[in-house]
């Protein structure tokens, strides 16, 4: 019975024996795990052995983790870093193209082993690479901006140039009709061209225009763009109306022309759908579409 009444006793107070126990346990297993750690020079060691191991398969960038877990062991014990981490590193460094970091590291190797590196002529070689690589990226940067001056010094050229021609073009216009109004003697000319050049859908062009479709172009007191269409082809002559606000439009529109069809066509100022036709006479087709382009430009202005 008292045996019993002992061992029960024991049983209720073991959790407090096992609490003082596993602190015990942790305390040995601490205790052994210090004792199994290896000294830093030893560490240093295994961790150069795996960075050329990578190395050598050219896995660059799980090399450059077993060196970063060596840096991190540099400042405890500084005096024991293998000089080849400092030409490793530097290797990495410079295949990463963080040149001024592989400088440092090429010139802490030197430092260290002197002429009897293993590694010296390389490092004297890797870092030549370096200042010549330097040179062709400042030399390429250069040119770069030089290239980037030239092209605005075009393009501000280029926009003075088509500034004057704009002018000159209006002034021409102007004079050829007689007209005080940009936007007036514009009307004029686009008129006389699709006058001269109506879509009939034949190649040769006759005089009568009997067949042809005729577009004729006004502005309202909106400002709007008013075109008519009067198409000849039936014995009765088909007018149709269409209004174009310039309030946003773009000004550099498009024209195609097709020698199959005999036609050409100048778009709308969002190159969706037709505005005006004539016939297959590319030159005439390039002088209306600026003199719409201008028009448009002219009314905006105007407002």
């Amino acid at each position: 019975m008292r045996h019993h009444l002992t061992t029960k006793a024991f049983i209720i107070l073991s959790p407090k024996l096992a609490l003082i126990s596993l602190m015990m346990c942790a305390s040995l297993m601490t205790v052994s795990i210090s004792a199994h750690a290896l000294p830093v020079d030893i560490e240093l060691h295994r961790y150069m052995l795996a960075t050329q191991k990578h190395l050598e398969k050219k896995d660059y960038a799980a090399a450059k983790t077993y060196l970063t877990k060596m840096k991190a062991l540099q400042s405890a014990k500084t005096s024991l870093m293998p000089s080849e981490y400092f030409y490793y590193y530097a290797f990495i460094l410079q295949n990463d193209k963080q040149y001024t970091d592989a400088l440092e590291h090429y010139e802490k190797y030197i430092a260290k082993t002197g002429k009897n590196g293993e590694f010296y002529q390389q490092t004297l070689q890797a870092m030549t690479d370096i200042e010549e690589s330097q040179y062709r990226e400042k030399e390429n940067k250069q040119k770069v901006t030089e290239q980037k001056v030239k092209r605005s010094d075009a393009i501000g050229q280029l926009s003075q140039a088509n500034l004057s021609q704009n002018n000159d073009y209006d002034t021409k216009i102007k004079n050829l009709y007689l007209s005080e109004s940009i936007a007036g003697a514009l009307i004029l000319h686009i008129n006389s061209l699709l006058a001269t050049y109506p879509y009939s859908g034949q190649r040769i062009q006759t005089t009568t225009h009997s067949n042809a479709i005729i577009y004729t172009v006004k502005i309202n007191d909106s400002n709007d763009i008013v075109t008519q269409k009067q198409d000849n082809a039936s014995k009765h002559p088909i007018l149709s109306t269409t209004k174009f606000s310039i309030y946003g439009a773009n000004p550099f529109i498009s024209h195609l022309c097709d020698a199959h069809s005999a036609r050409c066509e100048i778009r709308t100022p969002d190159g969706r759908g037709l505005w005006v036709e004539l016939a297959y006479e590319l030159e005439a087709a390039e002088e209306i579409t600026y003199a719409f382009s201008r028009l448009i430009k002219a009314l905006q202005r105007s407002n």
